[in-house]
């Protein structure tokens, strides 16, 4: 570029005005000693000096083109003795912002100064790369909104093909236009904010219905695709990256032609299709240029598949799945497949896009291996908070192993194995060796670990290799939608609580149960498939402290519940039992978590998707082995009905 940042173009191109506009001020306010409010005279002639633009803050004024522009500039008020030569007596470096007003549109002009004033401070903060350069402040929490907004103002009145982005009928409301060609490997699309030639591919319809190349000056706000690459790679699609592009010439304009002012000859803003990590060593257009592609990056997706019409065509397709599959994350999996197709989009895109809406069941889905496909795994929502992950992939898992000792200890102790892309507790109601040919001798899930993960699977984090100093929200959730081979952007590491998370606590268990000669998985290979059947199992199976066995009337105290009752629910199938009820029972048994799971289940009951039930599953699995009593002391503090009866 002619001009590495916004403020070289404004000190090159108006020195002598922000020179004139300091001095006139200097000239009312300054009398030698210090500045006044008001007008003074100076005995000694003042000259301006080394003016030098600071930072720049600029502003939309709303009207038109206009723009205002507060200059921060430092300058040297230099004084000239009195007589008749021109001697220096005194020289002082002040601060003045100039406030400018100019009409920004294929060039800046009639620029004005609209006032000056002094800067008290000394100095000013450093120059914000949003400030300078006109890209909007978007947050995180603003996303959505304004990718609905955006919906809404271009496609409300459109026309849809299934639920396919109308990006055509967009780019007529924007006057714009889009056009393929040839682009480096690299690079997923441009928008041209110049008039430009350029070379692309037309169809000539109907006399040449196969694609031409030809070479033609096109006009600003002409969006190119790469005929053969996406954002993302093969992860991503065409119809996200028109919207990429289009998210772009709304949002970003005026930055574009302030681009245009510090490179005569900068004509377009290309997208990469691995996007670049970002730096503290960027300059100011380089951080401009991130922010701005952050943007699109994240309102793109969101635009393409606006949150609410995306969680009722998801249900839709959930709700309307009848294949038969062989675990249930299999349904969430082929339901996200549907959906892509809905929204012509990438599987991947739509993943990305369920996690973002907080449906965190989606990070269980479309995993690989090194080597092979990974089955879906379930799990509770609440199990896994944002940027967490259930799977990790053999680079970062062997990295894990020689970089952090306690990760290390625990897999020396044999409390955990790698198996598939997840590192989870080593006992055989967990893992086992596959029997599938293409995968001989591989350590896989256990099909009831598989749709248990948030008992058995480590937790991990993931974060940016630059130490997280910039938003996962984007970046970190594609790092889900590609195999876990890749290792571009993020790396993976254990969450901080590693010796609190509850697979730690319960490997420890298994771990003592195996010492014991006892195996969950003989357990619960060996219960019935009903609940009264599995219920009595566990009476008869459960000792009292004393070795005794237990007894209906011990229930009865440890429950609340009645002797008749639970000699009942032992025996009768056809009784209706309360989650309450259920959860009192493995409470009252002290059963591991892997049990009284089982025993919902069996009792066809669950803890419901909100706080209340969330909390009541942590205290099931945290807290089996207090005393019913001291449970439900919690509960009713929280405004919960107690479990049993009191």
């Amino acid at each position: 570029m002619a001009y590495k940042d916004f403020k070289s173009y404004i000190q090159d191109k108006y020195y002598d005005l922000l020179t004139a506009a300091i001095k006139e001020y200097v000239d009312n306010h300054h009398d030698g000693i210090g500045f006044h409010d008001f007008n003074v005279l100076s005995l000694l002639k003042q000259k301006i000096e080394n003016v030098e633009v600071k930072s720049l803050v600029c502003h939309e004024a709303g009207i038109g083109d206009l723009l205002r522009i507060e200059a921060r500039t430092a300058a040297d008020i230099v004084e000239m003795s009195l007589g008749t030569k021109e001697i220096e007596a005194g020289r002082k470096t002040r601060w003045f912002i100039v406030h400018l007003t100019a009409e920004l549109n294929q060039g800046l002009h009639d620029v004005k100064v609209q006032k000056t004033e002094e800067n008290y401070f000394g100095s000013f903060d450093l120059e914000g790369a949003l400030d300078a350069y006109l890209v909007p402040y978007i947050r995180t929490a603003d996303l959505e909104d304004l990718a609905d907004e955006f919906f809404d103002k271009y496609c409300d009145d459109a026309l849809f093909d299934r639920w396919v982005f109308p990006y055509s009928h967009v780019m007529r409301k924007m006057h714009i236009q889009a056009v393929e060609s040839t682009l480096p490997d690299n690079v997923f699309g441009r928008t041209y904010f110049k008039p430009t030639r350029i070379k692309y591919w037309y169809k000539y319809w109907p006399m040449h219905p196969e694609p031409e190349e030809i070479e033609e000056e096109v006009p600003a706000g002409t969006i190119v695709i790469n005929k053969e690459h996406f954002f993302l790679g093969n992860y991503g699609s065409a119809i996200n990256t028109m919207a990429h592009e289009l998210v772009h010439w709304e949002f970003h304009r005026r930055f574009f032609e302030i681009l245009a002012l510090l490179d005569e000859n900068a004509n377009q803003l290309s997208c990469e299709v691995t996007p670049e990590i970002p730096s503290e060593e960027m300059t100011g257009v380089e951080k401009a240029i991130w922010w701005a592609e952050w943007q699109a990056n994240n309102l793109a997706p969101r635009i393409v598949m606006p949150r609410q019409i995306f969680l009722d065509v998801l249900a839709q397709c959930y709700d309307e799945n009848f294949t038969p599959v062989y675990y249930r994350g299999q349904y969430l999996e082929e339901a996200l497949e549907k959906t892509a197709e809905m929204f012509g989009v990438s599987r991947y895109e739509a993943k990305v896009r369920a996690i973002q809406l907080g449906i965190m069941e989606a990070e269980g889905t479309m995993l690989y291996s090194e080597r092979f496909y990974v089955y879906p795994i379930s799990f509770h929502r609440w199990s896994l908070s944002k940027n967490q992950t259930f799977a990790i992939d053999r680079k970062s898992y062997e990295k894990l192993l020689n970089t952090n000792g306690e990760f290390a200890e625990l897999i020396q102790q044999g409390l955990f194995i790698y198996a598939e892309c997840f590192v989870v507790i080593n006992d055989p109601l967990y893992v086992k060796e596959s029997d599938t040919p293409h995968m001989e001798g591989e350590i896989v899930l256990t099909d009831y670990a598989r749709e248990n993960a948030d008992e058995c699977c480590m937790i991990f984090e993931r974060e940016y290799k630059n130490d997280g100093k910039f938003d996962y929200e984007y970046y970190g959730q594609c790092y889900l939608s590609k195999e876990l081979t890749e290792d571009i952007l993020v790396e993976t590491k254990p969450t901080s609580d590693l010796a609190e998370q509850n697979a730690t606590q319960r490997a420890n268990a298994a771990k003592k149960l195996q010492e014991e000669g006892q195996s969950l998985m003989a357990i619960m290979r060996d219960l019935p498939s009903s609940f009264s059947g599995t219920f009595d199992k566990h009476m008869k199976r459960v000792k009292k402290e004393d070795g005794k066995k237990m007894t209906n009337l011990e229930m009865s105290i440890r429950t609340g519940l009645s002797e008749d009752y639970i000699a009942s629910l032992r025996k009768d199938e056809d009784l209706n039992v309360s989650v309450q009820t259920v959860s009192a029972l493995c409470v009252a048994l002290h059963l591991p978590p892997c049990f009284s799971k089982d025993m919902l289940e069996k009792s066809r009951n669950s803890f419901p998707y909100t706080k209340d039930g969330y909390f009541q599953q942590r205290i099931l699995e945290e807290m089996y082995m207090e005393p019913l009593s001291s449970i439900n002391e919690v509960l009713v503090d929280s405004g919960i009905k107690p479990w049993g009866k009191n």
